[in-house]
């Protein structure tokens, strides 16, 4: 009997592919979320570097629900809203968080790891910290509430 599920006899070592790459934090403008706009200086956008970067990228991964908004593919993001409408307890909830807070993130290469989640709930916001581990093996600690 036939396989119906396809083989795929390629390995790719991700360890390979990101050592080959180029990889920096880059350039970006830094988005203020508590204000709701991009941070400025003398009236300019702000354009942060280094680890600021992707501490911003991060939190906006987060933050934006996906499949929302057609200018993203349909891996960025997460899906809080259809978790929270379906009232999961919160233990359910928290793992399903967890998943895809990793799944979005690690999607890019200037991300190796993340762990040590922490959830506290604060009225009807979640807070939730969490580490991530750089691709020159800085740990980052971040903060975001949802």
């Amino acid at each position: 009997m036939s396989d119906i599920f396809p083989q795929n006899d390629i390995n790719v070592d991700q360890d390979i592919v990101k050592v080959n790459k180029s990889v920096s934090y880059g350039r970006s403008p830094i988005f203020d979320f508590e204000a709701g706009e991009f941070k400025t200086v003398d009236r300019k956008v702000y354009i942060g570097e280094g680890v600021q970067v992707l501490k911003n990228w991060i939190e906006k991964t987060i933050r934006t629900e996906r499949f929302r908004f057609p200018i993203y593919s349909f891996d960025y993001g997460i899906t809080l809203e259809e978790l929270v409408v379906r009232d999961f307890p919160y233990e359910v909830l928290v793992n399903e968080i967890k998943e895809q807070i990793a799944e979005a993130l690690m999607q890019d290469i200037r991300i190796d790891g993340i762990g040590n989640f922490e959830f506290e709930r604060n009225g009807s916001y979640l807070n939730i910290g969490f580490e991530v581990t750089t691709f020159d093996r800085k740990i980052i600690g971040m903060e975001v509430s949802i």
